[in-house]
């Protein structure tokens, strides 16, 4: 989508940080391609 940015923010940082989030991203970008977005993880709807 032209009008969507996506970043990266984290407020803490800890060891496992990239181990827990890591999945939850991957999961996300695999529903946006896949034009699944009902799927995805900690969505906001508006």
């Amino acid at each position: 989508m032209d009008n969507v940015l996506i970043t990266a923010h984290c407020s803490r940082s800890s060891d496992d940080n990239l181990a827990i989030t890591w999945p939850i991203i991957e999961t996300n970008v695999r529903c946006f391609l896949e034009q699944r977005p009902d799927e995805m993880i900690n969505r906001v709807l508006r």
